[in-house]
């Protein structure tokens, strides 16, 4: 697809297969282990991710969509972009994460939470979309 940004299998690398070389680098130490298809990125909950340099996210009043399969027993980002947590500024920043057992968005300085319990060990297929101009 020509508007498909990255797509990141994690079938044992960090591999962009988009055709855009957007591709990632191991951070802490992650492993791969058996996922819903192929392989899946485990990460320790501490100090484990996987960075990629070059990516500068989906910026500005443009529509998008993140979709992941997730299997998780505690709270953490599934995927983020723009600022640092502690500073810089908020309206270039996104993150999809889980929090207090649900499905968690911020974007810019706004935010937004799921009812539905994903923090249970169970593999879950989770999936964000912005509608283009939404004013989150």
């Amino acid at each position: 697809d020509a508007n498909l940004a990255a797509h990141w299998q994690f079938d044992g690398n960090f591999n962009d297969s988009s055709g855009n070389d957007l591709h990632g680098t191991a951070m802490g130490d992650p492993n791969f282990d058996a996922g819903v298809i192929g392989q899946a990125l485990n990460l320790d909950g501490v100090d484990d991710y996987a960075q990629i340099i070059g990516c500068k996210g989906i910026l500005g009043p443009n529509a998008f969509s993140i979709a992941a399969w997730i299997r998780t027993t505690d709270n953490g980002v599934i995927v983020g972009w723009g600022r640092d947590r502690v500073t810089g500024d908020d309206n270039v920043r996104l993150e999809f994460r889980t929090n207090g057992d649900r499905l968690r968005i911020e974007h810019g300085g706004g935010n937004f939470q799921g009812d539905t319990t994903v923090i249970d060990g169970e593999w879950h297929h989770v999936a964000l979309s912005v509608s283009e101009g939404a004013n989150l």
